[in-house]
């Protein structure tokens, strides 16, 4: 079932479109992290309501064109957290193969800085979305989702150490 009228998703997705070609060629970290910011917005409202809307070919390319650029900036240091919630907002609006194809790589390398107290909450919180979008929107065999959910378990209480404080803070996960 659609949730918006195509017409107004068509017209919505080809202003954000022209808002990621922009922010493909924008310069400066201010910029940047402005720009994932508001792109992280926008995104999520699509994410958060569409169905089949994630199939039509303007969404595909605003996927598809954003998607480089998050990787990119998420093995820098002072673009993580932007680049992790526009990263998290991107997976969860794509179609599901583009999803099954990077959404783990993405999670397991986002990871690495749970250690780091401050990170925790946002991680926990994109990792949380993510395993809603996979569990909800992907169809798999149990057994491979049996497989990836144990696999997720197993990233977040490991059987060697003890588990993570997580009272930092509240987590919204809407």
């Amino acid at each position: 079932p659609q949730i918006f009228p195509m017409e107004v998703f068509e017209e919505g997705a080809e202003i954000i479109l022209s808002i990621s070609r922009l922010f493909a060629n924008v310069h400066g970290a201010r910029y940047k992290i402005a720009f994932c910011d508001a792109l992280t917005t926008l995104v999520l409202q699509v994410a958060h309501r569409g169905s089949v809307e994630l199939h039509h070919p303007t969404w595909v390319e605003v996927t598809d064109s954003l998607w480089p650029k998050v990787q990119a900036m998420c093995t820098k240091p002072r673009y993580w957290a932007a680049s992790l919630g526009l990263g998290t907002a991107v997976l969860c609006a794509s179609r599901e193969d583009a999803f099954l194809q990077h959404w783990w790589n993405f999670l397991e390398s986002s990871s690495q800085n749970i250690k780091d107290r401050s990170k925790r909450k946002s991680l926990l919180e994109a990792a949380c979305q993510l395993l809603w979008s996979y569990l909800f929107r992907c169809k798999e065999s149990s057994n491979a989702t049996s497989k990836r959910l144990d696999a997720f378990l197993h990233l977040w209480f490991p059987s060697q150490r003890r588990t993570y404080d997580l009272s930092d803070g509240g987590v919204e996960l809407a």
